[in-house]
C-alpha cells in the first residue's frame, strides 16, 4: 500500500472545532475578524508596493 507523507488538510478534531463554531456564534463566527484582516494585509501589500516603486526610481530603473 502506498503511503501518502503528507497529512488530510481536514482532521478530524476540525469537524468537532467547526460543529462548536457554528453552535456556538452562529455563521458570523467564521467571519469574525475578516475586516481587521483584510485591512492589515491590504496596508501591507500597499507598503510594499511602495517600497518597490521607490527602490525602481531610485535606481533609475522606472521609465
Amino acid at each position: 500500500m502506498i503511503q501518502n507523507s503528507r497529512p488530510s488538510l481536514l482532521q478530524p478534531q476540525d469537524v468537532g472545532d467547526t460543529v462548536e463554531t457554528l453552535m456556538d456564534y452562529g455563521l458570523r463566527g467564521f467571519f469574525q475578524g475578516g475586516i481587521p484582516r483584510a485591512l492589515r494585509r491590504t496596508l501591507m501589500a500597499a507598503m510594499a508596493w511602495t517600497v518597490y516603486e521607490e527602490m525602481m526610481a531610485k535606481m533609475g530603473l522606472k521609465s
